[in-house]
Order: C-alpha cells, then structure tokens, then sequence
C-alpha cells in the first residue's frame, strides 16, 4: 500500500463514525471491482469524482428513509 492511500485509510478510522466508515467501504469495494475489472475513468468522470469527493456528507434523515421505503414496498 503507499503512503499517501495508507494515512488516507488510518485517517478514515481515527475520524469517522462506523457508520461513515462502512460506506467507505462500499465505495472503495466499488471503485476496486471496477478498476480491478480493467476499465479506468475518463477525465470527465475523475472530475466528477473529485467533485463528489469534495462535497460534505449530509446523512439522511433516519424518518425520511424509512417513509421513501414505505412507500416503495
């Protein structure tokens, strides 16, 4: 692992909620899948996650949620 990706990863532990940290996981599962799968992001698509990246994460309401999948069944 470099460096750079190694204290990403003990920065995530040390500051995120579990909960945060599961969906990390999920995203870096994701982006493994796909890189390790031989594709690779255009520009435009590595903008746009570095984009996403910069955004602040806003969890959803708990309430919200649970009435969106109510009514989905």
């Amino acid at each position: 692992m470099n460096t750079r990706l190694k204290d990403v990863i003990g920065e995530a532990e040390a500051r995120l909620a579990p909960e945060a940290q599961e969906r990390l996981v999920e995203i870096i599962e994701s982006f493994v899948a796909s890189w390790g799968a031989g594709g690779s992001f255009s520009a435009e698509e590595m903008a746009r996650l570095r984009e996403i990246d910069a955004e602040p994460f806003e969890a959803a309401d708990p309430a919200e949620v649970e009435e969106f999948f109510r009514r989905r069944g």
